[in-house]
């Protein structure tokens, strides 16, 4: 049976993963938060920003359910329903804007 990422990548190709160090040969072991800190910062990006990016995304491609967004991200339930919150005013403003332009 293929792996699922070789239909998209190749068959040699494995998907890219920001945690796992590759900057030594032989070295492909988990990166620690600090690392991953570190070496974003230097470019701008920031771990809590792709955190909360990654949460919207999964609202907005599962639906707005605080239920499913507290278990997958291991999130309180006061963040997961402001998460949802947050993506059901984006889908009310899309809905707006959508009926304005008809």
């Amino acid at each position: 049976m293929a792996r699922p990422a070789s239909r998209h990548l190749g068959e040699d190709s494995q998907p890219a993963r920001i945690d796992q160090r590759e900057d030594r040969p032989g070295n492909t072991g988990p990166v620690s938060a600090e690392y991953l800190k570190r070496h974003l910062l230097h470019q701008g990006v920031y771990l809590e920003r792709i955190r909360g990016d990654r949460v919207l995304h999964e609202a907005l491609t599962v639906g707005v359910d605080p239920l499913h967004l507290a278990l997958v991200f291991n999130l309180s339930h006061t963040a997961a329903s402001r998460y949802a919150a947050i993506i059901r005013n984006l889908l009310d403003d899309e809905i707006e804007q959508t009926a304005e332009s008809e």
